[in-house]
């Protein structure tokens, strides 16, 4: 899956995720750096800076013992052998310290100045082997005999011992550089790291903002277009991934989709509303055309029907007329007058069925008025 169609929270927990690895990274490369810094100042601390103190020291218990030597020269014979007890101890520590510093001797050209202090000091010992049994036996110009030729060995001692010294101040140096180096280094990939690290920062960040920002303001774009009534706006899909912002995507194009089927139903349906009005009002007018015609006839029944009234009421008089004549002459004519009354009753039934015509023409023709109203 690419990272354009994952999750906007699985996006933000990838950059994250990112930052963190760079970060892990630079620390666990700071830690070493930091490690290799410990290692140089420990080395330095535990093993450069006392085998100074201790070349120092050596040297100086060196000449103190040689010091005691000239003094046992001087002393009375009550405290000589004090002072030699303690020339015998110096000796042993010298041997001692000088043993120490030999387990510390790591490189060749520090065992080659260490064995030429080693050896000299031996053969400045080997010299004045004899110096303590002159001392006590009070052979005092022997033993200062001794001690004045042993002087250019003593110095040749000491020779070695600056050269030893110097040995460990070049060791000084060099631990020196070498802390310092790391130092620099720490300090360069600190620089280097933060800076890649805004870097990478940086260009996070405009990735996250084109990742997330970018769809939004197309979807916001669509929206736009949809609230100002254009529906024909196509939106970009391609450049919007099958995340949260792909999916707001797809239901604006559904909802595009769904406005523009019902505004064409909603034209569709005003169109035949349209005409189905036209229609109606077509069939209203003939409808009108259609009662007006009626009204008149029923006008024209009217007229006629008060026309056969008038003829019905003339043919009534006349039959009355004929009626009385009957009775003058009844005996004449019996059977006449007989008719006649039949003919009266028929006609009186007549008159009635025709004035309840007439009722009924009213009654239509005001019917007709308001459906016409």
């Amino acid at each position: 899956m690419s990272y354009k169609n994952l999750a906007v929270q699985k996006k933000i927990a990838v950059v994250f995720s990112a930052i963190g690895l760079v970060m892990i990274a630079f620390a666990f490369f700071l830690l070493q750096e930091l490690n290799k810094v410990e290692s140089e100042v420990i080395n330095f601390t535990d093993s450069t800076v006392p085998s100074v103190l201790s070349v120092e020291d050596v040297y100086f218990e060196m000449n103190a013992y040689r010091r005691n030597q000239y003094a046992a020269l001087t002393y009375q014979e009550k405290d000589l052998p004090n002072l030699l007890a303690l020339l015998s101890k110096q000796e042993a520590q010298i041997q001692s310290d000088l043993d120490a510093y030999e387990a510390t001797v790591a490189s060749a050209d520090e065992r080659r100045v260490f064995e030429r202090v080693a050896n000299s000091w031996q053969k400045y010992l080997t010299q004045l082997k004899e110096f303590n049994g002159l001392v006590a036996n009070k052979k005092a110009k022997l033993a200062q005999q001794e001690l004045v030729d042993s002087f250019s060995q003593f110095e040749e001692v000491g020779t070695a011992m600056d050269g030893l010294l110097q040995a460990n101040l070049v060791f000084v140096s060099n631990n020196r550089k070498s802390i310092m180096g790391s130092v620099n280094n720490v300090t360069l990939a600190t620089k280097v790291s933060f800076s890649a690290l805004i870097a990478f920062m940086i260009f996070i960040t405009f990735f996250l903002a084109r990742q997330i920002c970018r769809p939004l303001n197309l979807v916001v774009e669509q929206s736009k277009a949809i609230a100002a009534g254009d529906l024909t706006f196509e939106l970009r899909r391609s450049e919007i991934g099958n995340d949260e912002l792909g999916a707001l995507a797809d239901t604006n194009i559904e909802m595009q989709h769904q406005l523009r089927i019902l505004i064409e139903d909603t034209i569709s349906a005003v169109t035949q509303l349209s005409a189905a009005v036209e229609e109606m009002s077509a069939i209203s007018e003939q409808s009108s055309r259609g009662m007006q015609q009626q009204q008149s006839d029923i006008t024209m029944v009217a007229a006629a029907m008060e026309e056969m009234k008038a003829t019905v009421a003339e043919v009534a008089n006349n039959t009355e007329t004929a009626s009385t004549s009957a009775l003058e002459a009844s005996e004449e004519a019996k059977q006449g007058n007989q008719d006649v009354q039949s003919n009266i009753e028929q006609i009186q039934i007549v008159s009635r069925d025709i004035e309840q015509a007439g009722e009924l023409v009213e009654e239509l023709e005001r019917e007709s008025n308001n459906i016409s109203v």
